[in-house]
């Protein structure tokens, strides 16, 4: 999950890979995690305002 972690933009890409079929595994699991992490990171920056 680090590595998606860094990777935002290929952890989206590997999300949509498996909402189509394409990918699954840990590595969907890793991916969707980590853009979930990342979206509660930027929703709670943008409530505090900064």
């Amino acid at each position: 999950m680090q590595y998606f972690a860094a990777h935002l933009d290929e952890a989206r890409q590997v999300v949509a890979q498996c909402a189509e079929g394409t990918a699954r595994g840990d590595e969907c699991a890793n991916a969707e995690q980590a853009v979930i992490e990342a979206e509660g990171r930027e929703r709670f920056k943008k409530f505090i305002g900064n």
